[in-house]
């Protein structure tokens, strides 16, 4: 049998993470960094909450699954957010789990306590206060809408004495299905309303890498002859430099003002731009 946190550290270690990130504390916590040692997925403990949060983003990314941070209940919580904030914008998945106060104690004023699940309802694509029945089935939730469609953030807000509770074993990852090709109409349509437009400007994100469809778009860029702007995430889809007698850059995830003679500038307005 297993407890709540072994449940989540088996998932953890099943999906390839061997480090989780956070700031230790006592209860929960404690039973995770317990269970984290004995499945052979370390603890590694940062400054704060908000670096544990982008941490265990990037290295979520890095093993092609959603990363896993920790926080205590109340203060904890609400510093996590912010690099949970930063996991949103940033399009990468990471499973954040903050302690709550005891089941028996959510209706009642205590210390280190706010409603939690609100504050991160907000920019989660999942949040799901754990109960004892469905406990498996929302870890197994937590991960997949992490890793669905476009990533992001998800949260498990575990009440402190959950843990006493046992659970065979995890469910096993649900696979993230692929997105659906576009119709035959939708790509003439999309034909038809590019055919008439002249000087294009493609703009090509980290889905691009995602969907492993970089020789694709590579092929599009060269038979519109557009013009290319490769966001940082997806630096490596194309070079700095000239694609089939057309010039690329990459440039930030801000408005930029675009020109033959200079490099893009950031612009704190919203951007247009006059085509050379």
């Amino acid at each position: 049998m297993m407890t709540v946190a072994e449940l989540i550290i088996a998932d953890a270690h099943a999906r390839g993470l061997r480090h989780f990130f956070g700031l230790p504390g006592g209860g929960f916590p404690l039973d995770l960094l317990d269970a984290g040692r004995r499945f052979g997925v370390d603890f590694v403990s940062t400054s704060h909450e908000s670096s544990a949060a982008i941490m265990a983003a990037y290295y979520g990314v890095l093993k092609q699954t959603a990363g896993l941070a920790l926080s205590v209940r109340g203060v904890g919580a609400g510093n996590l957010l912010g690099g949970v904030v930063n996991a949103h914008f940033e399009r990468v998945p990471v499973v954040a789990v903050c302690e709550t106060v005891p089941t028996s104690m959510a209706a009642y004023p205590s210390v280190q306590y706010c409603d939690q699940l609100s504050c991160y309802q907000g920019i989660c694509k999942y949040a799901a206060a754990v109960s004892k029945e469905d406990a498996a089935a929302q870890i197994q939730a937590s991960v997949y809408h992490s890793l669905e469609g476009r990533p992001g953030p998800a949260l498990l807000n575990v009440p402190a004495d959950l843990n006493q509770t046992a659970w065979d074993a995890p469910l096993s990852s649900k696979p993230v299905a692929s997105p659906s090709p576009a119709s035959s109409a939708q790509i003439a349509l999309a034909r038809t309303f590019l055919g008439e437009k002249k000087r294009l400007v493609v703009i090509a994100g980290a889905d691009v890498i995602r969907a492993g469809a970089i020789e694709e778009l590579r092929e599009l860029v060269e038979s519109l002859e557009a013009v290319v702007l490769v966001t940082i995430d997806a630096r490596g889809v194309f070079l700095n430099g000239i694609v089939a007698g057309r010039e690329c850059w990459w440039v930030r995830l801000t408005p930029i003002l675009l020109s033959r003679k200079y490099w893009p500038k950031p612009m704190a307005c919203s951007w247009w731009v006059q085509m050379p």
